[in-house]
């Protein structure tokens, strides 16, 4: 029977070597298909290296937070936010880079099939005006700011004050998804639209 030293040595070879193998760039040959056995694998353990297009060869070049605006049962309104990165502390940055990166993706339209849950999230989390109030309506919105080549920042300054802008200031902004919380009748969807029973 393999000794426990021997068996820790094991694992720790297999866990870099997976490490390895999610870093290496997709077009080393072999790599798409390893990458597909092992996803699940470090998605699980928290292992998996995300995306690399924030360094090579294409850099990020846009700024974004996203806004959950919750309507109450009494007409009045509370914001959600995506947590902002220039108000973490260093600890809270090591500790939360993960829930960044999703809040950052949570902009993108390939996520979009989340926003429902994101929608309930947001009015779970927002504080209402008056305790006991319920939440009815929840409207996200995603905000942006394209970073200016270097040619073009100085005029950017000028305009914003500062480079980046204040979040708040971002000119770009779109209502990308709106859930009525309340309570429906069966069959009918959420702004009242009736749903047709399957032939």
């Amino acid at each position: 029977m393999p000794e426990p030293r021997r068996l820790l040595d094991v694992a720790i070879v297999g866990l870099l070597g997976m490490m390895l193998v999610d870093g290496l760039p997709d077009y080393l040959p072999g790599i798409p298909t390893a990458s597909r056995w092992l996803d699940p694998v470090v998605d699980v353990t928290g292992l998996e290296q995300t995306s690399w297009k924030l360094f090579a060869p294409d850099p990020d070049h846009i700024n974004t937070w996203v806004e959950a605006v919750v309507t109450w049962e009494d007409g009045s309104t509370s914001t959600w936010t995506t947590p902002s990165w220039r108000h973490r502390t260093l600890l809270q940055k090591l500790m939360h880079a993960r829930w960044h990166k999703a809040a950052d993706n949570l902009r993108l339209d390939s996520w979009r099939r989340l926003r429902p849950q994101l929608a309930e999230y947001a009015a779970r989390q927002a504080v209402p005006p008056t305790p006991g109030l319920a939440p009815v309506h929840v409207e996200i919105f995603r905000h942006w700011w394209l970073v200016p080549p270097p040619g073009r920042r100085e005029a950017a300054r000028r305009r914003f004050g500062r480079l980046p802008p204040l979040r708040e200031d971002f000119p770009g902004t779109k209502s990308i998804h709106d859930k009525d919380l309340r309570p429906r009748a069966r069959g009918v969807q959420p702004g009242g639209v009736r749903e047709e029973p399957a032939p």
